[in-house]
């Protein structure tokens, strides 16, 4: 294994850095504990065997300004990124671009033990994929998710449930941020609720998104919020739900 770093209680603080071809059982980059700061940087082509093929965040502070996460696989939860413990990452004006799990969360996952995950300030989400739920992110009922100021999910598949999210905690799209172009085999183009909320404010949307229950979202057991001109445009469904799916 080929682990490029690992941060235990540490802080770290790259600049203009390039991290490649890093293999490991949970991630290239594992904080625990620790703070990190990447500016202007990549992480490309990393894999892990369990969860967080780029990085994974374990009660720990991960910020990421104008840096990308390049094709980074994993064999169960969040290609790109692992959040748990509590921990907290933030990308800021960066992008994400074609990463994948085998399972859940094809870029992002957010565990049961925790986690709050901000996308902000023109950053993408880009052509994830996952083989269950969550083609971009998946997100426990412990979590928080923001997505904002012009950031975007765009191209996200998912072989059964949530083409872009499936979550069960706070998911808020807000200030002119979307989610475009996802797809879902079975349930919800878009987004997968199974619990917790959903808030759509500020001029934001969901576009052109299909599966074949909840062309746009499958909502169980959660609430609702689309206000400020926000909209759900576009959205195809096989079989029942056209935009929304309620169950």
């Amino acid at each position: 294994l080929s682990r490029v770093f690992e941060l235990n209680g540490a802080t770290l603080r790259l600049e203009g850095v390039k991290l490649a071809n890093g293999i490991s059982t949970n991630g290239a980059v594992y904080a625990r504990g620790a703070t990190m700061t990447m500016i202007d940087g990549e992480i490309i082509n990393s894999s892990a065997a369990q969860f967080g093929g780029a990085i994974t965040v374990d009660s720990s502070n991960v910020t990421l300004i104008n840096s990308k996460i390049i094709n980074s696989q994993s064999g169960n939860y969040g290609g790109a990124a692992y959040i748990g413990g509590g921990g907290n990452m933030t990308i800021t004006a960066g992008s994400l671009v074609v990463n994948s799990s085998a399972k859940q969360g094809g870029a992002l996952f957010i565990a049961e033990s925790g986690g709050n995950l901000k996308v902000t300030h023109n950053s993408g989400v880009i052509n994830s994929t996952c083989a269950r739920y969550g083609g971009a992110l998946y997100m426990s009922a412990y979590g928080t998710f923001l997505l904002s100021d012009n950031s975007s999910i765009i191209g996200s598949i998912s072989n059964t449930e949530g083409g872009a999210a499936s979550t069960g905690g706070a998911f808020v799209i807000a200030n002119g941020s979307s989610i475009v172009d996802s797809y879902s085999l079975i349930f919800g183009g878009a987004l997968d609720i199974f619990g917790g909320s959903l808030t759509i404010s500020n001029a934001s949307s969901i576009n052109n998104s299909r599966a074949n229950f909840g062309g746009a979202m499958r909502v169980t057991g959660a609430s609702v919020m689309i206000a400020g001109g926000s909209s759900v445009d576009g959205s195809f469904c096989r079989t029942s739900g056209g935009g929304v799916y309620l169950v």
